[in-house]
């Protein structure tokens, strides 16, 4: 599948590391192409001749999926990719899987704010530009939580607007009431349960 182009998928491809997917030496590029050799055999079209192709053809005419774009970019640059992808959304799915699931998906966002050094936290203050110690980290996590939880209400309110369908309409009024009750329980509670 050939991945067409826009300007941000430019920015993506712009921060792969060559390194990342062909590392220094020939002993590691053979290893590599073991690896994509193996995970190539698991498909169903895969034949010997059809690989070593692939593997020999001319850069200009490899193609890539997005999903390997994105992989390599966060590889080579975690730091500049999240802030092109930069996604505040939790799923449902997220959400049902529990705090852990909850706390991976938020941590990318919270470890440029709070961090956890010799059984101190510290806040970033963004008008300061100064880190600060604080007793209540609990209160920067619960309101990033909130900020990915109105994302995700917006997102599902959005929808709910331009939908013209009955059957689709209750189905984005069930997610609204799902994030709904999801963030009055927060509050209520305080907490990420």
């Amino acid at each position: 599948m050939k991945t067409t182009f826009t300007e941000e998928k430019y920015k993506i491809a712009d921060l792969i590391d060559v390194m990342v997917i062909y590392p220094v030496g020939d002993e590691k590029r053979r290893i590599h192409r073991r690896t994509s050799k193996k995970n190539s055999e698991k498909a169903q079209n895969y034949t010997e001749d059809g690989f070593i192709n692939t593997w020999n053809r001319p850069k200009q005419e490899i193609t890539i999926s997005q999903g390997t774009l994105n992989h390599h970019a966060k590889l080579s640059n975690p730091e500049e990719y999240f802030k092109i992808n930069f996604n505040p959304f939790l799923s449902i799915t997220e959400i049902e899987k529990g705090p852990l699931s909850i706390a991976n998906k938020i941590s990318y966002y919270l470890k440029k704010h709070l961090i956890y050094s010799n059984d101190d936290f510290y806040c970033y203050d963004k008008q300061t530009c100064l880190w600060f110690k604080t007793k209540q980290p609990c209160k920067l996590v619960i309101e990033t939580l909130h900020k990915y939880l109105d994302h995700s209400l917006k997102y599902y309110t959005d929808l709910l607007c331009e939908e013209k369908e009955e059957t689709k309409r209750k189905e984005l009024q069930d997610n609204i009431k799902f994030y709904s009750n999801y963030t009055e329980r927060q509050i209520i509670k305080g907490s990420m349960v």
